[in-house]
């Protein structure tokens, strides 16, 4: 098992563009960690004066930025399905849609609109979908078939390629039943 574990590691770390591409979403993955304990502080202190303005609950506007986040991410993943993706410098499609993301989280946190929040929710998920299936193909091109069980391994242990935060809730509901 340690020989393919080093097998794995040591296919990504001679392939400098494969390393970076890991190392980018393992600092994406890090930077969208404390979403799940950030989101319902958000909504209960900087966007509280604009849910209660409207009349929700602090529950419906925690909802809604989730149900915002979760049409997103599909809306995403049928474009990107339909779209079929870049075939050309695909690192592009894992790169711009991560960079918008970022802005779209920057403006999901600092804003004191719960609509603006939820849009910018639906985009930025809308951006997982995407430069998850660019990154997928780029890592599935450029790994041999024989070594890809090693090398996703070692991929999947370093940075996961969906952000950990959208499956969260779900986990922490079974948990609960």
């Amino acid at each position: 098992m340690w020989a393919d574990i080093r097998e794995g590691a040591l296919y990504i770390w001679q392939r400098p563009p494969l390393l970076w591409l890991l190392a980018s979403f393992a600092v994406a993955n890090l930077a969208l960690a404390p979403t799940g304990v950030i989101v319902p502080l958000l909504v209960k202190f900087n966007l509280a004066p604009d849910w209660a303005t409207r009349g929700y609950t602090f529950e419906t506007a925690l909802a809604l930025l989730g149900m915002a986040s979760g049409a997103g991410g599909m809306i995403g993943g049928l474009l990107v399905s339909t779209w079929g993706g870049l075939k050309h410098k695909r690192v592009y499609g894992v790169l711009v849609p991560m960079l918008v993301a970022g802005v779209l989280q920057i403006i999901y946190g600092l804003s004191p609109l719960l609509l603006l929040s939820a849009v910018a929710a639906s985009l930025g998920a809308a951006m997982h979908p995407i430069l998850n299936a660019h990154s997928q193909s780029i890592w599935q091109s450029h790994t041999p078939r024989e070594l890809q069980g090693r090398v996703f391994s070692i991929r999947r242990l370093i940075a996961l390629d969906h952000p950990p935060h959208l499956d969260g809730g779900r986990r922490r509901a079974r948990r609960r039943a």
